[in-house]
């Protein structure tokens, strides 16, 4: 499977650098990882149009007030998903890839200190320990998301519509890569 991935955006000394977490390698073995620059005069829709499924990972914030916004990325990644929707590709928002996907399909994010640190998520009947760093919780869905997982307050934290699937947690750096059943079928994976 080719898998385009969106990138976190790192400033360091000599300017920005793009990013992608380690632990995709693993989650994703066995697959051909595409990563998507965040630069628009570098940026090739080939990459989305050849790929099986279309990653918006985590990092940077969403908000501008917040030292690791950038908005180059949010402009790179809006391009990408009128992309991959216009071609009907499997979508996942893993962290901040969540909070984009959220914001672009009609919800909204609020400011919150709940999940600093890794917490637990209520899946069906089970309670899940999940590796996590937000400070937004998902206050409102996009029109006609459907919750998979929720955090033990009772926010969302991972839904999906059609082919577009969210985990608000980071799979790519637990043990195990937990993502839901119900993710796994809405991107095929």
């Amino acid at each position: 499977m080719n898998i385009a991935i969106t990138q976190r955006v790192i400033d360091y000394r000599n300017g920005p650098y793009d990013s992608i977490d380690q632990g995709f390698y693993k989650m994703f073995e066995g697959h051909n990882l595409r990563p998507i620059p965040n630069n628009l005069k570098h940026f090739n829709s080939d990459t989305i149009k050849q790929s099986d499924l279309v990653v918006f990972s985590g990092g940077n914030s969403m908000f501008p007030d917040n030292w690791q916004y950038n908005e180059e990325r949010l402009r790179v990644e809006k391009h990408v998903l009128e992309i991959a929707c216009r071609y009907k590709k499997p979508i996942l928002g893993i962290s901040r890839g969540t909070q984009f996907l959220t914001v672009s399909m009609g919800g909204k994010l609020e400011k919150s200190t709940l999940h600093t640190e890794d917490h637990v998520v209520h899946y069906h009947n089970n309670k899940v320990n999940v590796v996590s760093r937000h400070e937004e919780v998902l206050s409102v869905l996009p029109p006609g998301a459907t919750v998979i997982a929720s955090d033990e307050h009772g926010y969302c934290e991972s839904w999906r519509l059609a082919n577009i699937a969210t985990v608000l947690w980071h799979p790519e750096r637990m043990e195990d890569c937990w993502i839901p059943e119900e993710v796994k079928q809405a991107i095929g994976l």
